[in-house]
């Protein structure tokens, strides 16, 4: 294990201002990883199906960390694709875009972008997303998916056991 892995989870826990916070955190077994990802997965296609929603399962992706030159790169590579697809907006709204054979795979690279890379000086949080997408436009408010407890496969520690951390207790 990291011997910096406590002072770097202290570091990232801080608030909107920038303050540090003391707040639990959780842990998830490299064993239960895979059984979270099921569980979670099978109660959001239980929920799409029974209310008549169409779109991906859900999907996991390890963020990819780039050092500070590639990431300005591929950072200024995505930004000229949001500008080839810019005006491409049904009715001129911006959540709308239309769909094409030229504009998706210029979406597909600028959301892989900008949800999936990150510049390498966050590398220390190994993050991992979780995505959906679905089939029709729906109202932010339309897609609350209620969650059955998952805490079977994480352990939730509190902010003072930051320092005793052991491979054992994850």
């Amino acid at each position: 294990m990291d011997l910096d892995f406590a002072e770097k989870l202290k570091k990232g826990n801080v608030n909107n201002d920038g303050n540090r916070v003391e707040r639990p955190f959780i842990t998830i077994s490299s064993e239960n990883t895979q059984k979270l990802l099921i569980d979670l997965s099978n109660q959001v296609t239980d929920y799409l199906k029974d209310n008549n929603l169409k779109g991906s399962e859900l999907f996991s992706r390890a963020v990819r960390y780039l050092d500070e030159d590639d990431y300005k790169k591929e950072e200024l590579y995505e930004e000229n694709n949001i500008t080839k697809i810019n005006g491409i907006f049904i009715n001129n709204d911006t959540k709308m875009i239309s769909r094409s054979a030229t504009t998706d795979p210029l979406l597909h690279d600028i959301l892989h972008f900008l949800y999936l890379v990150k510049p390498i000086y966050f590398k220390d949080q190994h993050e991992y997303r979780l995505g959906l997408t679905l089939d029709d436009p729906i109202d932010v408010n339309e897609l609350f998916i209620p969650i059955h407890d998952l805490r079977k496969y994480v352990k939730v520690h509190p902010f003072q056991d930051i320092n005793n951390l052991q491979l054992e207790d994850i």
